[in-house]
Order: structure tokens, then C-alpha cells, then sequence
């Protein structure tokens, strides 16, 4: 019945990325042996859940952006200079792109998402619905960065970061989630000690920097 479910869902969902309507998603469900009332009342509720599509986009890279802080911050510490607009900042980012491409896939592999990805609600699986495999979560992230990110190298980003917008605003996946068979989706309710965590984290983030300038005016 769980992998019945699984299954049902990620097919609405692929048919609400293509656009199609809940008239049109309804009847395709009756036809399959859906009873009229039950599948309406189960499409509706999975488009109420759903962030709308033009707002996907933003919240990935958002979430995507979140994981880079918190990986550079926290496991590299002196790596607080790579976020600054400081010259070749973008480029001393890149060198860093394999390690955060390893911590990702062991973040995906494992637990199923990542600290961005699990404060936006944004979830990654397989054609299966399962957590991706380590060399699925490894491939995937090295498109993202490639594709997606442009590798974090000087005009790179600007035009990749479109391009990707523009893909997955109007076909409702990426290329390298159809190439994987991959599912992504966004809840939209945030849960009240997220936030809180949010906060937390940014604030500690901000004490951290303060307290580096202050140390660093007193030598």
C-alpha cells in the first residue's frame, strides 16, 4: 500500500509539472480505476501541499545556498573570506566545490536530505521514491554544480542559473533530474522550530563575525 501511494503521488506530480490540469489529472486517475471523488479530493490535496512553480526555482537555490554557507562556515572555518565580494572570491569558492559535493552525497545518501534542503521542505528521490544511492546523490550534485551553478566561476552562474530557471519554470524538472529519474519536491508549510533553528543559526553566524573583527582590531 506504501509503494501503491509512493507511486500515485509521483505520478501527479509529474503530470502537475507538465502542466496539466486537475480535470485533466482527475480523469486520468478514474481511468485507471480511480473512484471520481476520491482522486479529485487527492489531487487537490497534493496541489494545497505544493509550492506553486514559479516559486520552486527560488526556494531550491535558496536551500542549495544555505548548505554552501553552512558547509564553508562550519566545516571550513577560515574559510569566511570566500563569501565576501572580495577579488577571485567566486573562483577560491570553486576549489571548494568537490568537498561540498561529497557532503552532500553523503547527506543524501544517508539521511535522505540536507540542512537546506530540510529547512525549505525540499525533498530528493528516486524513480523509486527511496533516498538516492551515494553514486546517484555524487552524480547528481556534480550536474548541479556543473549545470546549475556554473562551477561558482566568474559569469558562469548568471548564465547556467537562467538557463536552469528557464528549464525548470517551463517543463517543471531539470536535466539532470529527468536524467536520473529523480523526484523533487516542496512542501509548503515550514514548521515553527525551523525558524527557530534559522535564527539560531544566523544569529551565531553573526556573533562569530562580529567577534572576528573585534579581535581583529585589538592586535
Amino acid at each position: 500500500m506504501e509503494e501503491q501511494e509512493r507511486n500515485a503521488r509521483k505520478k501527479v506530480l509529474e503530470y502537475l509539472s507538465l502542466k496539466k490540469s486537475k480535470k485533466v489529472i482527475v480523469k486520468i486517475l478514474v481511468g485507471e480505476g480511480w473512484d471520481e471523488k476520491v482522486a479529485f479530493d487527492y489531487v487537490s490535496e497534493i496541489e494545497k501541499d505544493e509550492i506553486p512553480r514559479w516559486l520552486q526555482p527560488w526556494i531550491r537555490f535558496l536551500a542549495r545556498l544555505f548548505d554552501t554557507i553552512i558547509f564553508l562556515v562550519l566545516i571550513f572555518p577560515d574559510a569566511e573570506e570566500l563569501i565576501s565580494l572580495r577579488e577571485y572570491s567566486l573562483f577560491r569558492i570553486a576549489l571548494f566545490i568537490p568537498y561540498l559535493i561529497l557532503i552532500e552525497s553523503v547527506f543524501l545518501s544517508t539521511w535522505g536530505t540536507t540542512p537546506g534542503k530540510w529547512f525549505f521542505n525540499v525533498t530528493v528521490r528516486n524513480s523509486t521514491g527511496q533516498k538516492l544511492s551515494f553514486a546517484n546523490a555524487f552524480g547528481r550534485s556534480i550536474k548541479v554544480w556543473i549545470k546549475g551553478m556554473g562551477l561558482g566561476l566568474w559569469f558562469f552562474p548568471i548564465i547556467t542559473l537562467i538557463y536552469s530557471y528557464s528549464k525548470l519554470l517551463n517543463n517543471g524538472i531539470t536535466s539532470w533530474d529527468r536524467a536520473g529519474e529523480f523526484t523533487v519536491s516542496i512542501k509548503q508549510h515550514i514548521k515553527k522550530t525551523k525558524v527557530i533553528i534559522f535564527i539560531i543559526i544566523i544569529l551565531l553566524f553573526i556573533l562569530l563575525r562580529t567577534w572576528s573583527v573585534i579581535s581583529e582590531g585589538a592586535y
